[in-house]
């Protein structure tokens, strides 16, 4: 059947140029990659589910990055016939998961004793006669993390860091730019401390290289971290608890390639670039806000439908360049869009947001439904890729570089995706990402504000860029009323 019948057999009326784009996507999966930068709100969702449907690319594995996008994925392949089946990670589904530390690793050591998993074991035979859409449509006492392992779908939807069920036909990846921007990791100085004192009384003679390894941030012997790693799991075989876990997350980020920074009290550590670590099948990579010059490393035949470019002010008096930080600048900012702006959406790296505090109502936290004020996240922290927040402006202080000292790895992560220059494209896809959480529908229409004077040296085709300076935020009668 073609995507037109697709369509029809589903009684949905296709929007201008979504049937094209949905047969070309048909027709070339099969033989490319496929990327398709389109405006939110375009359709995408259903144009390739209705192109994966007519090209018999089932079951195929659509990741997320919050499970909030998961529920329209699911609910736009019910309308074209298919079954879906929405995944959430352990923190979600496990009932232990406030008791006991690293539940990974504690659901691996204790899954064939685990009630919930023998509970599952026992309705397995009866999960494929039942209509089961989601994780949440399983009944309590039994687990729900793996229902994957017996329930049949066409469409499998789960977060981008979720383990993955078997290979799929095709994999799509929604909000792909997030592939290409680093995701940090924070560990706690102190924290990492308390478990270095923990090893200190359990296995003393591993304590000189583990603290080699937290002082000079590099992990170059993986034996020692097996060693405490076998010590870790008993801890939790016995009590569920191990104050070596801040430790071990640690060191597991590093051997899984990440580089880490310290700021303080507080160590960093930047992981891989998503792209390197996706499933070797067809992929389709969904964006709205994809630069021309990323392209390339998606590898794919690309359909790009035209966006009318978002208004947006470069802040041109200020900076986050190290050494000329312009803090008092960004305090100016803030204060006035408190005054001036009822909900206003901050990021920036967790350098300069720490020295703001004062001016930071909400730091790196789900907000209430009523909130107003001024909220801020890490632009390279989790919550960058998974809220969606309705807001009166939206402010990126600083461009968003990389740490001196994390930039050298990641220009060979790049160099190896046949990308150069990660001080161009991180910058930019980080700071598209980010407008992008308050920009998610096609009625939002935020202010949006880059406060340094570096944002001038990119290209950024999704925004029309106007320069001004602090003192215009401060009167606001320049800007666009809220």
């Amino acid at each position: 059947m073609n995507v037109a019948g697709i369509f029809e057999e589903a009684g949905l009326e296709p929007r201008e140029k979504q049937l094209v784009v949905a047969q070309m996507i048909a027709e070339n999966i099969h033989d490319h990659n496929i990327l398709l930068v389109a405006p939110p709100g375009w359709g995408k969702t259903l144009a390739v589910l209705a192109a994966l449907k007519a090209a018999k690319k089932l079951p195929s594995l659509w990741l997320v990055r919050a499970l909030t996008l998961g529920a329209r994925v699911s609910e736009d392949a019910i309308k074209l016939g298919l079954r879906p089946l929405v995944l959430a990670g352990r923190e979600k589904t496990c009932p232990f998961y406030r008791s006991v530390d690293d539940l990974a690793e504690y659901c691996r050591l204790h899954r064939a004793g685990c009630p919930h998993f023998r509970g599952l074991l026992e309705l397995a035979p009866e999960l494929g006669k039942m209509l089961i859409t989601s994780y949440e449509d399983v009944s309590p006492g039994v687990c729900k993390y793996y229902i994957d392992l017996f329930v049949k779908a066409d469409i499998v939807i789960q977060n981008y860091h979720r383990r993955r069920p078997a290979t799929p036909e095709v994999t799509v990846i929604d909000e792909a730019h997030n592939l290409t921007t680093p995701q940090a990791s924070r560990f706690s100085a102190l924290s990492l401390e308390i478990a270095l004192d923990a090893v200190k009384d359990r296995a003393s003679y591993l304590y000189p290289e583990l603290e080699k390894v937290v002082e000079e941030l590099k992990l170059d012997d993986i034996a020692t971290m097996e060693e405490l790693f076998t010590i870790h799991q008993e801890m939790l075989t016995k009590t569920g608890k191990s104050p070596l876990t801040p430790l071990v997350k640690f060191l597991k980020a590093l051997a899984g390639g990440g580089v880490a920074y310290r700021e303080g009290g507080v160590i960093e550590v930047y992981h891989p670039p998503l792209l390197r670590r996706l499933p070797p099948t067809r992929r389709v990579f969904l964006s709205a806000t994809i630069p021309k010059e990323v392209e390339k490393v998606f590898n794919s035949f690309t359909i790009r439908i035209p966006a009318k470019p978002r208004k947006a002010f470069i802040i041109s008096d200020v900076t986050s360049k190290y050494g000329q930080e312009t803090v008092w600048g960004f305090a100016k900012i803030l204060a006035a869009l408190r005054k001036h702006y009822r909900r206003n959406l901050v990021f920036s790296t967790e350098r300069i947001l720490r020295q703001l505090l004062h001016f930071i109502d909400f730091y790196e936290e789900r907000l209430p439904s009523d909130w107003q004020g001024v909220a801020a996240y890490n632009i390279f922290g989790r919550f960058s890729e998974g809220v969606d927040i309705r807001a009166d402006t939206v402010t990126v202080l600083g461009t968003p570089y990389l740490p001196p000292d994390v930039t050298p790895r990641y220009r060979k992560y790049f160099e190896g995706l046949g990308i150069g220059e990660p001080e161009i494209v991180i910058p930019v896809s980080a700071t598209l990402q980010a407008v992008g959480r308050a920009t998610r529908h096609p009625q939002d229409n935020p202010l949006i504000l880059l406060a340094d004077y570096r944002f001038r040296r990119f290209r950024l085709d999704a925004l029309d860029v106007e320069e001004i300076e602090v003192k215009d935020v401060e009167r606001r009668g320049y800007l666009p009323q809220s």
